[in-house]
């Protein structure tokens, strides 16, 4: 067992956590490991050391520490949740070995708390995310230089240097130099330098065109390689001439100026230090009269104050990201403002400021409140319509294209005998009270099959037995690209129109005049008993023929001009003669819709 006093000495004075565990008890726990932990001194000696773990991370680490003491080969550097006595969590990383602790073999690893580095590394990977997009479509050409190859290419680098049906990445550094002894002596700068300050070089276009361009770079290194940071300044756009003004902020200068988003920094005391034309012209302000002073100095109260609040807040948690309305232009209007902030410190983490992108969002802000407005209309029209369809004398049902009930009116539900609420994303036929017949099969066949309109009179048969007569409207309705979203059925109670036919059809058969009816061209309707008994036809042989069959041949001409005169001058006539079995009849025109006669013997 080590215990001599040197060894304890070594162990206590370390930084690192150590702990020495056998039989899933902790034997040994030095100062440090209590205080990542959280414990008094002595108070983890005899604790499962599984216990230092979250519950999720503990059973891995026990088939781990097994496998440790077999003598297997594990990694090893392991990472693990821990958990500290006030219940807090923590992020650990462990380095095992095997030792001998009192004659048996005992597990003893090496703990550091990682947890505020973890967190760093998670804001470094974000704020590297949010450099990449804003790289990638950064106004001037940026190029990325690792290992003598170009490792990245942003979109205007690309559009500027990229040869017809070759990558611009992966390409040697080299290759778009006219004079390769040109891209010698940049590289001999950098490497003595570390920075290149806008070298006056001619490069190649995509299509081979050679520019006068202004090279700045940045020496560096990425996973232990060197690497060069480089932006192109075109002086054939005349760009050539904001990159010599300064190095570094040359290029900051041209980025914020051409940028479609507004971008500003504040230093901690609130000051802008750089603001763009796009943000400056969101605060409606002249870029010299906002460099140098705090919002409070020239913005309104509750502006300034926003700003102050969401800087405080990018310091604090790192980055943070709001939308905001102000009356910046009273002449405009309300502008809604998008923002992203974000700290941006030195290598030792002290703070420099605080940068911020902005976008004016108001077009998509009104189109969104338009649209709240126009949904608020809608609701109202939907409203208006369904009482009117409650209110209809006509039955309305609306189903989907699976035939479930999305509507009934009063008197749908009249007829198919239950409440909308009983029928709602239910098939009429798994309805109790529903009614099912061939025809209305037939007529859902048509309609949602085919799709297809049914316009006819039928017989239905509604709910507690009854049957009636309706006038049956059903037709589809499609969504876009004529996509059938359902079917909606209308019927026309017609029980009294229906009535009143049958009683004039049992009044003509019981009366003992002969009368008969035609249309419009003379064509025979209907023949009632009397008729049958007076002319000697029945009724099968005579309706769907010309009426003129009753009259003698040589009557059948002035009759004709009689029908004529009738249903254009709306005159009577007496026409003469009639044949029929029973011998000579007189006959009198009616003029209405057809032809109707009268027999008398």
């Amino acid at each position: 067992m080590p215990n001599s006093i040197s060894f304890r000495t070594i162990v206590e004075q370390t930084l690192d956590g150590i702990i020495v565990h056998q039989n899933s008890a902790v034997m040994f726990a030095n100062v440090a490991a209590e205080r990542i932990y959280g414990h008094d001194s002595g108070t983890m000696i005899g604790m499962d050391p599984f216990d230092l773990l979250v519950p999720g991370e503990r059973e891995r680490a026990k088939k781990l520490a097994q496998r440790r003491l077999l003598g297997e080969r594990i990694p090893e550097r392991l990472s693990f949740r821990g958990l500290r006595r006030d219940g807090s969590e923590i992020d650990v990383e462990m380095v095992g070995f095997t030792v001998e602790w009192d004659g048996a073999p005992a597990v003893a690893f090496s703990v550091n708390d990682v947890s505020d580095r973890n967190q760093a590394i998670t804001e470094r990977d974000e704020t590297e995310q949010l450099l990449q997009r804003f790289l990638e479509h950064a106004p001037l050409p940026i190029l990325m230089i690792i290992g003598g190859r170009y490792t990245f290419a942003n979109l205007r680098a690309r559009d500027l240097f990229q040869p017809k049906g070759r990558d611009l990445v992966g390409m040697k550094a080299d290759a778009l130099y006219q004079d390769p002894a040109d891209r010698a002596r940049a590289l001999g700068t950098m490497r003595e330098t570390g920075l290149l300050n806008g070298m006056d070089v001619p490069l190649r276009r995509w299509d081979g065109v050679v520019i006068p361009t202004s090279v700045y770079s940045v020496k560096t290194t990425f996973q232990g390689k060197e690497a060069f940071f480089a932006t192109v300044i075109d002086q054939s756009e005349r760009l050539a001439h904001e990159a010599r003004s300064q190095r570094t902020e040359a290029l900051l200068t041209a980025v914020m100026e051409h940028a479609p988003l507004g971008f500003a920094f504040r230093d901690p005391d609130g000051r802008f230090e750089l603001i763009n034309r796009e943000n400056a012209t969101q605060w409606q302000q002249p870029v010299e009269k906002i460099v140098g002073r705090r919002a409070a100095d020239f913005a309104a109260p509750e502006a300034a104050q926003w700003c102050q609040i969401m800087d405080d807040e990018a310091i604090r948690v790192g980055k943070v990201e709001r939308q905001a309305t102000f009356a910046f232009d009273p002449k405009s209007g309300a502008r809604r403002i998008r923002s992203i902030r974000f700290p941006v410190r030195d290598k030792s983490r002290s703070l420099l400021g605080v940068a911020n992108f902005t976008l004016d969002i108001t077009a998509e802000w009104q189109a969104q409140e338009a649209l709240k407005v126009a949904e608020a209309e809608a609701r109202q029209t939907a409203q208006m319509l369904r009482a009117i369809v409650d209110h209809a004398p006509i039955a309305i049902t609306y189903r989907d294209s699976d035939r479930r009930v999305k509507m009934l009116n009063p008197i749908a539900e009249d007829w198919i005998g239950h409440s909308e609420a009983e029928a709602m994303d239910r098939q009429l036929e798994e309805l109790p009270n529903y009614r099912p017949s061939d025809r209305t099969r037939q007529i859902d066949e048509l309609v949602f099959e085919e799709q297809g309109t049914f316009d006819e009179d039928i017989m239905l048969e509604a709910a507690g037995g009854r049957t009636v007569p309706i006038r049956a409207i059903r037709f589809p309705v499609f969504a876009r690209q004529g996509v059938l979203a359902g079917v909606c059925n209308i019927g026309l109670d017609q029980t009294q129109a229906h009535t009143y036919q049958e009683l004039m059809a049992a009044t003509l058969d019981a009366a003992r005049l002969a009368i008969v009816r035609t249309d419009e061209r003379g064509i025979i309707e209907s023949f009632n008993p009397a008729a049958e008994e007076a002319f000697g036809y029945t009724a099968d042989e005579v309706i769907g023929k010309d009426s003129f069959m009753l009259l003698d041949a040589e009557e059948a001409l002035p009759h004709r001009r009689a029908v004529r005169d009738a249903l254009i001058g709306g005159e009577r006539h007496f026409l003469g003669a009639t044949s029929s079995s029973g011998g000579t009849q007189g006959w009198h025109l009616l003029p209405r819709r057809g032809l109707c006669g009268r027999g008398d013997r």
